[in-house]
Formats: C-alpha cells, structure tokens, sequence
C-alpha cells in the first residue's frame, strides 16, 4: 500500500500502485574538481548588422537625409514618422544629436536622426518606403545590441554539452530568469549548495518515511527536502546551477526559480501518487516547466489526467525516455515517456560525439528530441561536482534550456505557451547521427538554433499573426497627430469614443481618399469567413466622417486604393455620426460571408479624416 494519504492532496488511495518507478540513471560518479582559468564579461560590442537573426526597436528607424532635405522633405509627419522625444526633447538634443551635430530644428542635413514610425507601418515596411527616396541617404531600423557573454564559472569547460549546444552564443540574448518557475520532481536538492542556493525558491518533502509514514504538511520533515540519494541535485544543475558567479558550472539558464519536490527516496524509487502530489503542489505554486527524470511503469489514467491539467495551465511536461538499452517506445510504449498529451516533450541521449547514447531507449513515432546524456558534468549533493549519465541528464538539459527561452519571451513580452515552446525546441534540433531512425524531430536540441527561431517570431511582437505567417499589424493612409492605426481595433471602445487625447485611430484631415487595414486571424484554412464588421466611431467636426466608407475583404494585403480590385465588398457605412456625439455602425456582408485574410475600411472622400474607435469583426463559427 502507499501509506497514509495526506488530505491537502486529495488523491484516494485506491488508484495508487504498488508499481516502483525506477529512476533513468545507469552511472553516477563523482568527478574532480579541477581549477580553470575563470572568464569575464568582454563588455558592449554589438552584433554585425549582416546577422539574419537580428532584433530591432518594433517602432523605430534611424535615418540620414541628404543635404537637400529642408527643400524636398517638408514636415517629418508626411512621411508618417515623427522625431523622437528624450526627456522633453527632440532626439537630435541628446548625446546622438551633439555626436552628429544635429540641431534641435526640423531635419539634419547628412545627419542621423532617430524617428518613431506614426503610420502604423512596420519596420520593414517603412525602412522600404524610405529608402526608395531621393531626399534619403540612408534608413535602417534601430538595432538591439547585446552583451557578448563569456561565463565566469571555473568549471564550464568541463561541461562538453554546453559548447556542443552552443549555449555560450545563446547567452548572448538571455541568461534566465527567476520569474521563469521550474518543478523538478526528483529525489530534492542540496539546498545550500554554493552553485544552487540562490536559485532554490521552495520545496517539499512528499516521499514516505522508512517505517512507510507520510510527513504532516508544513512540518519540518516535510519542508526538508534534502537530497542524500544524488540524482536530484545533478539534474537540477543541468537546469539552473547559478551562471556566472566564478565558480563550478552553470545550468542552461543561469537564473531560474526552482522548486525541487522529493518524492524518490534514498532507495531510488518513488510512487505515482507523490508524483502527483509533487505536481499539484508545483502547479499551486505556478511553475511553467516540470522536469521529470523518472518512469518505467505501465499506463497511469490518473497521471495522465494530471499532465492533461498542466496542457490546460500552459506548462510544460518535460520526460526522460528512459535507460532500456535502445528500447522502442513506440512498441512497448513506458509511461511517462509515452504519454500523448500536447504539452509532453520526451527526451533521448546523445553522447559528445552526437551519436545516440547506447543505453538510451528510442520511439521515431514516441521520442521528440535528444540531448546530451553522457557523462555529464554538474552539481552533487555533497556540495561538489561530478558525472552521471543517463536520460535521466538528457530531460533537464532541455527543461534549463526550455527555462532559458521562457525568459527570453518574457523579457521581451513576447506570450509563449507550452505547445510553442515545444515546438521551437523541436523545430530548431539540429541532425545527429541516425537521428530520424531514434526520434520524432531527427535531431538533438541546440540552444543557438532555438533562441534564433524564438528570435524570429519576436519580431512579430504585437501584432496578430495569421496562420500563413502574414503580418496583421493595424496599418491607415496617414496618421493624424497621435491617433495611430492600433487605436483602431482597441477592445475599450466606449472609452476610445470619449474625446481623450489620443483615443481612436485618426487619418490626417488633409489629405484624400484615406484608407485603414489590418490582417484577420484564420483557421485552420488560412481563411476567415467574415459575416459582418462593427464600427465604433465618433464625429468630431466637418472634416472627420464614416458615412460612405466602404468595408471590404480580400486575400492579400492592403496597399492603398489600388488594392480594391483585389477586394471584395462586404458594404457600405450608410449612418453619419452625429456631430459631437459616437456611436456603432453594423455593416452587414452578403448571405454567407466573405472569404479572406485582410480586412480594409476605404473612406473615398477628398480632404476628410477616417476615425475608428473600434472596429470589431464578426465570423462564422
């Protein structure tokens, strides 16, 4: 039996087995300790612009005018961009301007000049637009650089995996971070070892007693999740032993917040119902990634529907495939390992020869991905460093590096989920030897790859992106002081009516024939079927009007006026606004929708501003 149930768990003892789960680990050896020269921050130097990878301020551009500007440019606001402003002033006042004798005055003759973007166009797009001028010497966006990192840890060298998954280069962009929360369900950790300590949020202690007896939660046993077995503080190194603090080695993410929960014992085995205990208590806490470095047992049904629970929570469920001597997992499937579910990455071995890891078991329909699995380099419950092997290492290799993209999102408000954190790490493995014939992807996980595929689709940071990977982003003719084109499609439309600075999406009044756009999210089709299109607007004056604008749909992107034939009509405005007031205005499309990607409002009127404060559209289901 599995002893006494606590009651904060919930979990009835009749599902419990008897079944032992035997940890993924065939060698532990404890290494020594040998002194290396430690390396420091080499300091700024910023990325070669010749970088594929590169990011970039997503509102920004630098730009040079020629010595003709004054005469041929007029206001910066024609070219839909507009000076920006540090501490009150002009860019052009601070150090950028002084260093390229800009003056605080309109456009610098074949100076730089640093410009927010106001048409809603991205960057692209306007760094295109620029320079097909004449009156412009040179445009480009506005670069992020990075520190290249080189990690004072004594000991890196001696981790073969981290030069193999050429993490040093990934650091590069992101080292972690304590908001990301790891679970490692293992046998606990050394809580004050000096490579872990400062990593280390909370833990617990779930596993039996040697006379079978469950500790009282928040007891002392019960918060004393000391690891005397080994296992578990190796692999929590793998994933966050401290980076760059001068000594021992570092995790694939030198900052992370773990909570180790011990549910194997000195014995080396564990239950499914501590498991589950281990993943609820984690769950409590909001942990985004577990790390599980165990298994061998046949179908759980209620340890499958607690994975389920985590896919629906969002976080990721990271298993080791399991020591079996290249056991197929797609024939005699083991669980964890085998597990279906969308949030589970199971992981192989490989060795410092990118070949797989003899012991490791395979599954080309079952496995995802390898890792490094063979003697490796980490922390041990001693307060030292050593070797193990196993899949066991293999898993939280991947978790730190799963950690490790985690914080780079974050970093950059970028939303990734576990089923596309998955997919990065599964998408951007590079071949191993024999690859295809072992695992799902063929490849073994690469932390430079993964940063530059997450890299790639950061750039797209707020904007919507359809399903043909075509940019959504709210675009409009003109821009009238700041009313930009994302005003548009704001979900606080009552607010937006209100006159408030800046509130709704406003063309320039001046200028004719105004048009705005954006991109539709799509199904699985890559189409939207658009039945009708809601439009909150108000009426300021004479020179601002919706009546007459014509809501149309079409298959490629908006580019002004032209566009139309390309279009189709979904109806017309037919409701003025009334002057001062606001109010919505229901465009209806013909029986059965209409089939697009691309949403345009075009307002075929002379020297009359198109204000949106509020579009909303409607689809089948």
């Amino acid at each position: 039996m599995d002893g006494k149930i606590r009651a904060s768990t919930g979990i009835p003892s009749r599902i419990v087995t008897a079944a032992l789960m035997a940890l993924f680990l065939l060698l532990s050896q404890r290494g020594v300790a040998a002194n290396h020269k430690s390396h420091m921050i080499n300091g700024t130097d910023a990325g070669k612009n010749g970088n594929l990878d590169e990011l970039y301020h997503p509102n920004r551009v630098l730009v040079t005018f020629k010595a003709t500007a004054y005469s041929a440019v007029g206001e910066e606001t024609d070219l839909g961009i507009r000076p920006l402003v540090r501490g009150g002033k002009k860019d052009g006042g601070g150090a950028l301007g002084r260093l390229m004798g800009k003056s605080d005055s309109g456009i610098g003759a074949r100076a730089v000049n640093v410009y927010e973007i106001s048409d809603g166009m991205s960057v692209d797009e306007k760094v295109a637009q620029l320079s097909s001028r004449r009156d412009v010497a040179m445009a480009e966006p506005d670069y992020l650089v990075t520190l290249y990192r080189q990690p004072s840890d004594t000991l890196l060298s001696s981790q073969w995996h981290q030069s193999t998954m050429r993490t040093r280069a990934a650091w590069d962009y992101g080292t972690g971070s304590s908001s990301v929360k790891v679970c490692v369900i293992d046998s606990g950790v050394n809580r004050v070892h000096p490579d872990l300590a400062d990593n280390i949020l909370k833990g617990w202690n779930v596993a039996p007693s040697e006379n079978n007896q469950y500790y009282e939660p928040g007891s002392l046993e019960w918060n004393n999740y000391n690891d005397t077995l080994g296992h578990g503080t190796h692999v929590t190194g793998l994933i966050a032993a401290v980076g760059n603090n001068g000594e021992g080695v570092s995790g694939l993410a030198w900052r992370a917040g773990v909570l180790s929960c011990r549910f194997i014992s000195d014995s080396g085995s564990g239950y499914v119902s501590d498991a589950i205990t281990c993943i609820r208590l984690c769950q409590q806490e909001g942990a985004h990634i577990y790390s599980n470095s165990w298994g061998g047992v046949g179908f759980s049904a209620t340890l499958q529907q607690e994975i389920q629970n985590l896919d629906a929570a969002g976080a990721l469920f990271v298993v080791a495939a399991g020591n079996n001597n290249l056991l197929n997992l797609d024939s005699t499937p083991l669980y964890p390992a085998s597990y279906k579910e969308a949030n589970v990455l199971t992981v192989a071995s490989t060795t410092s020869t990118d070949m797989l890891s003899g012991f490791s078991n395979i599954g080309p329909n079952s496995v995802h991905v390898a890792a490094p699995g063979s003697t490796i380099y980490s922390t041990t419950f001693d307060g030292r460093y050593g070797i193990m092997s196993g899949t066991s290492m293999s898993a939280p290799i991947v978790s730190g590096l799963a950690a490790l993209l985690k914080s780079i999102a974050l970093s950059r408000n970028y939303p990734l989920g576990a089923s596309e954190l998955k997919d990065i790490i599964i998408k951007s493995a590079v071949p191993f030897v024999n690859g295809q014939m072992y695992t799902i992807s063929g490849g073994r996980a690469d932390a430079l790859a993964a940063v530059r595929l997450l890299k790639s689709k950061i750039k797209l940071n707020g904007m919507v992106k359809s399903n043909d990977g075509s940019s959504a982003k709210p675009r409009q003719s003109s821009t009238h002081r700041t009313h930009e084109a994302i005003n548009g499609i704001s979900t606080q439309s009552g607010y937006n009516a209100r006159r408030v600075p800046g509130a709704c999406s406003m063309t320039d009044p001046k200028r004719s024939h105004a048009w705005w756009t954006m991109g539709l999210e799509v199904d699985k089709s890559g189409t939207n079927t658009v039945t009708g299109v809601s439009i909150t607007a108000r009426g300021d004056c004479c020179w601002n009007r919706l009546q007459g604008a014509r809501v149309m749909i079409g298959d490629t992107p908006w580019t002004g006026s032209g566009s139309r034939k390309n279009f189709k009509s979904c109806g017309v405005v037919g409701k003025a606004v009334v002057r001062g007031g606001s109010g919505v205005n229901e465009v209806t499309c013909p029986a059965g929708g209409i089939t697009g990607k691309y949403l345009a409002i075009y307002l075929p009127r002379k020297r009359t501003s198109l204000m949106l404060c509020g579009v909303q559209v409607h689809s089948q289901t």
